[in-house]
C-alpha cells in the first residue's frame, strides 16, 4: 500500500502514520527521511527556516518503494501510482493549542488555522486529478481513529 496522508501542520498526520504503521505493518518515511535518500527533495530554505519541498523529486523518491506511509503536508499534491490519500484534520481550539505548544509565532500559527478554516488542503486534493481522499478527525481516541482509518482504507 502507497499512502498519503496530508493535512495543516499540527494536525497530527505523524501520529496517525506511526499508528498505522504499526498495523499495517509498513515503513513511515517523513521528510527527513527521503532527504537522506534523495538531498534534491530540499528546494530551499527561507528566511524563517522552513523547508520548501520539490515535489517532482518527492515523487520520483518515493515511486521507488512498493508500500510507505508518507505525513506531510504537501503530500495531497503529489502523483504517485497506485496511492491513498488520507487528510487529517484537527478542530481549531486543539489546532491553536498545539501549535502553541511546538512555539509558533501567531502570525504562523494564524496561516496555518486559516488552512482549516478554509478547507484548503481538501480542496487542493480534489484538484490534483485521481485521488479519492479520505478524512480523519483527529481528535478523541487514537485507537478509535485508526480502525475507523483502517476500515475506511478497506484493509
Amino acid at each position: 500500500m502507497r499512502l498519503l496522508i496530508s493535512g495543516s501542520v499540527g494536525a497530527g498526520k505523524s501520529t496517525i502514520a506511526k499508528e498505522l504503521s504499526k498495523v499495517l505493518k509498513i515503513n513511515v518515511y517523513e521528510v527527513t527521511d527521503l532527504e537522506k535518500i534523495n538531498p534534491k527533495i530540499i528546494e530551499s530554505v527561507d528566511e524563517e527556516g522552513v523547508k520548501i519541498l520539490d515535489l517532482k523529486e518527492i515523487n520520483k523518491t518515493l515511486e521507488n518503494f512498493d508500500s510507505f506511509i508518507f505525513p506531510c503536508h504537501v503530500a495531497h499534491l503529489l502523483n504517485i501510482k497506485d496511492s491513498k490519500l488520507l487528510i487529517v484534520r484537527a478542530g481549531l481550539p486543539e489546532l491553536r493549542k498545539r501549535l502553541v505548544k511546538r512555539g509558533y509565532s501567531e502570525k504562523k500559527i494564524k496561516d496555518n488555522l486559516d488552512v482549516e478554516i478554509f478547507n484548503t488542503i481538501m480542496f487542493e486534493a480534489l484538484e490534483n486529478k485521481g485521488f479519492d481522499a479520505m478524512v480523519v478527525n483527529n481528535e478523541g481516541k487514537l485507537k478509535k481513529r485508526v480502525e475507523m482509518t483502517l476500515k475506511n482504507l478497506k484493509v
